[in-house]
C-alpha cells in the first residue's frame, strides 16, 4: 500500500521494518523546508510504502509520530482511496506551539520515527498493553500510546484551549508515570501525582523537584537556584494548576516557592498562572516519550525541558 504524507519535512529515503519513506523529488533543501512548516495549508512533503492489514490504525498511530517530530500537524492519506493532491487544504492555521522541529537532524529524525512508531504498536511492552477499547473504538488502552496521542491532539485542534491543552498533558504524563512504576518499581509507586511523576522521571534521568520527597534528584540541579527555576521544575506547581483548574475552573494556583518551610506545616506560597507553565509541560511530556523510546542521538538533550532551550542541541 502506498500513503500520502503532508507537511512532514524530510530529505532522504529511510525505511525499517519493511516501511519506506520517500520524500518528494525535485525540491530543494530550502523549498522542502519550507512546504512542510507551511502555516496555511498541507503540503505534500513524500510518499510512504508498506503492507499493513489495518490501514486505519497504521495512519492514525503513524501520524501521531510524524507530528511529533514534526511538532505540526502532519496528515497522512491512502493514495489508494483518495486523489493525490500537491496539498491538503485546511481551514484552520497550523500551529506550532512554539517548539522546535526534530526533523532538523537526519538521523534524529529517522531514530525517533522508528523508535517511537514500533513502541506504539508493541503490544508486549509493560506500559503499552492492550487493556480493553478506548481510543477510536481501538483496543489501545495503554498508558504509552495515551500519553503520546494526547501531547500531539492539540496540534490537530482547529482552536487548542489552554485548559483542554494543560488538562491533556497532565493527565497523560501522570497515567503514564503511574504505570510505568507499577510495571518497573512497584516499590516507588504511588497514587500522588507529583510522588509518581517525580519518581519516573528520577528513573529515566530528567531532572525535576518535589518538595515532599528530598527535593527531587538535586544531582541533576543546583540548590542555589532561582525561584523561578524552583516552580518551573517543581512537580507540585503543574499538580495544583491541574487541581486548580479541574476543581475550581480557576487558571491561576497557590504553589510552593521553596522546598525549606515558613513554620512547621506551611510552606511559602506564590500564585502561579497556567499560561506560564503550559509550555514547560509540553516540553516535560516530551523529554519523558523521548527517554523512554531510549533516543541516544547526541543532538538531543532532555534535560534543557525546564529551560526555554529546545530539546535539541
Amino acid at each position: 500500500m502506498k500513503f500520502a504524507i503532508y507537511g512532514f519535512y524530510f530529505d532522504r529515503e529511510f525505511s525499517f521494518d519493511g516501511i519506506k519513506f520517500t520524500p518528494v523529488e525535485e525540491l530543494s533543501y530550502q523549498e522542502r523546508k519550507k512546504i512542510a512548516s507551511d502555516r496555511n495549508r498541507h503540503n505534500l512533503t513524500g510518499y510512504i510504502e508498506t503492507q499493513v492489514s489495518d490501514s486505519e490504525l497504521f495512519i492514525f498511530s503513524m501520524q501521531a509520530v510524524l507530528t511529533f517530530v514534526q511538532q505540526q500537524d502532519v496528515i497522512i492519506v491512502s493514495i489508494n482511496e483518495t486523489k493525490l493532491s500537491s496539498f491538503y487544504k485546511y481551514d484552520f492555521e497550523r500551529t506550532t506551539h512554539g517548539a522546535a522541529s526534530y526533523a532538523l537532524y537526519p538521523d534524529l529524525l529517522e531514530e525517533i520515527v522508528q523508535k517511537l512508531y514500533l513502541k506504539l504498536i508493541d503490544n508486549t511492552d509493560p506500559c503499552n498493553q492492550k487493556d480493553g477499547d478506548n481510543v477510536f473504538g481501538k483496543e489501545h488502552n495503554c498508558e504509552f500510546s495515551s500519553l503520546v496521542y494526547k501531547i500531539t491532539e492539540p496540534f490537530h485542534m482547529r482552536k487548542p484551549f489552554i485548559e483542554m491543552v494543560f488538562f491533556l498533558y497532565f493527565s497523560g504524563l501522570e497515567a503514564f508515570c503511574k504505570q510505568y512504576l507499577k510495571s518497573y518499581e512497584a516499590s516507588l509507586y504511588s497514587e500522588q501525582a507529583p510522588d509518581a511523576i517525580g519518581n519516573t522521571l528520577e528513573k529515566l534521568g530528567i531532572p525535576y523537584i518535589n518538595i515532599y520527597k528530598n527535593n527531587g534528584n538535586y544531582n541533576f540541579i543546583n540548590e542555589n537556584i532561582s525561584e523561578d527555576q524552583f516552580l518551573i521544575l517543581s512537580i507540585t506547581t503543574y499538580s495544583n494548576l491541574r487541581n486548580s483548574l479541574f476543581h475550581s475552573n480557576k487558571f491561576v494556583a497557590d504553589t510552593q516557592i521553596s522546598a525549606k518551610k515558613i513554620s512547621k506545616k506551611e510552606y511559602p506560597m506564590k500564585e502561579v498562572q497556567i499560561t506560564e507553565y503550559d509550555g514547560y509541560l509540553f516540553r516535560l511530556c516530551n523529554a519523558v516519550v523521548l527517554k523512554y523510546i531510549g533516543i541516544t542521538n547526541t543532538n538531543l538533550d532532555c534535560s534543557k525541558w525546564h529551560t526555554r532551550f529546545p530539546l535539541i542541541k
